[in-house]
């Protein structure tokens, strides 16, 4: 019987020597240090090949959508400077130095050191509460 092979481009699952589960998948090429290109890996590890299996998964969505896979540990400062400068030449330089400014000013202040992979409702939530100049609301029976 023969086994079954995964196609180019859906990653590879393996057991490590210390017995854990291992999924890679290719990231596309990057330069390295000397600036000849070189295939760009991303692992993902578990306890058990399902657990693994079902982070693959994951991993595969989220490059086939276009989000970043090459670091874990990605800032949404990081990400934010990055959509600057994918949308830089597409917008108008008003535009453009609008954003920038309030990226700048006030998003990378309150949220740049947050992982962007790991983003949680109440955590926002909760920065936006304490946003300084959030438009409040209007107290109940007061005016006329």
């Amino acid at each position: 019987m023969a086994t079954k092979q995964r196609g180019h481009g859906e990653g590879g699952i393996r057991q490590r020597p210390d017995g854990t589960w291992e999924a890679r998948i290719s990231d596309g090429m990057k330069p390295n240090k000397d600036g000849k290109l070189i295939r760009a890996r991303r692992s993902v590890y578990g306890k058990t090949r399902a657990e693994v299996a079902s982070k693959l998964k994951v991993a595969l969505r989220e490059q086939q959508q276009g989000l970043p896979t090459t670091s874990e540990r990605l800032t949404v400062g990081a990400f934010l400077v990055g959509y600057l400068a994918t949308i830089e030449p597409v917008v108008r330089s008003s535009t453009y130095r609008s954003y920038e400014q309030n990226i700048r000013l006030y998003l990378i202040p309150a949220l740049g050191r947050r992982s962007a992979r790991r983003r949680r409702g109440t955590s926002s939530r909760a920065t936006w509460r304490n946003w300084p100049g959030r438009p409040r609301a209007r107290a109940a029976g007061r005016g006329s």
